[in-house]
Order: C-alpha cells, then structure tokens, then sequence
C-alpha cells in the first residue's frame, strides 16, 4: 500500500529536497522500500535548533543533516529513546554549539529500509540567533566536523 502523503514528492534526493520554513513542520511518508525523503532550510545567522522526525508508534526513523551543496554530514541521529520505545530520531544545537550560518539538508529514512511509514512528521523548531551568546568559547558544529 502505499501512503497518499506525497505533498513533497518527489524528494528522493538532496537536488528535489523542499524547504521546510524555519520553526515549522511537514508531513511526509516513506513510501517503499528504500525511499528517503529529504528537506532543506537556509540559516541566516549561527542558530540553535531541534529537528526532530515523530508519528505514530511502531515506525524507526533515522535522520542526518548535511552542510552546503557538498553535503558535509553535521548531524545524525537513530532513536529519540530507545530504551523506552521511542524510535524516531532528533537532533539539538545550542548556542554552546550552534549552527553555522548556511542551507542544510536533512534525510530521512526507515531504519530497516524496508516498511512504509504512512505519516510521519519533521519539525524544525525553536531555532533562534545565538549572535548574542557567541565569545572565545563558540565553536560550530560545522567547524567540529571539518577539523575531525
């Protein structure tokens, strides 16, 4: 069967990701085995965020979020809490460590590559500038991943 959530479809890859509005969320579905879906957004500033995938229980997500046109991998997450059965996936950025000004994309696939998850939903929420929290100490998650 497959899900009738295809308002972003087709968005198989980084090249057809939609924008999803900052401090927003989208409903997606995974539609067959092996489809991923994947969005962008376009940060102005360094910024703290949380990008979390959630829907109905049963279903195993696992998001990445990628920097620039060269997708550099920034992020990934498999379970929000696996021990207590909740397997959707987030990620959080403080202005500890925020978000370098730039667009992102994020991926999303079913962890097993193999079920279809009618809904789920991919929220992009409390994103804020962090210009005023940046001293001696900022060090961005982007800068983490290109001096490793």
């Amino acid at each position: 069967m497959v899900a009738n959530n295809n308002y972003y479809e087709p968005n198989n890859s980084s090249s057809t990701a939609k924008t999803i509005a900052l401090n927003s969320s989208q409903l997606h579905s995974i539609n067959y085995n092996n489809d991923v879906d994947w969005a962008k957004f376009t940060l102005t500033e360094a910024s703290s965020l949380r990008l979390e995938t959630s829907g109905q229980a049963g279903f195993d997500t696992r998001l990445w979020l990628f920097y620039g046109e060269n997708l550099t991998q920034v992020g990934y997450n498999d379970d929000i809490n696996d021990a207590g059965g909740n397997h959707y996936s987030f990620l959080n950025y403080t202005c500890s460590n925020p978000l370098v000004a730039g667009t992102y994309y994020l991926r999303v696939d079913d962890y097993y590559l193999d079920q279809t998850i009618p809904e789920y939903e991919i929220s992009l929420r409390n994103v804020k500038s962090c210009r005023n929290n940046i001293n001696n100490a900022f060090t961005p998650v982007l800068m983490n991943f290109l001096l490793e």
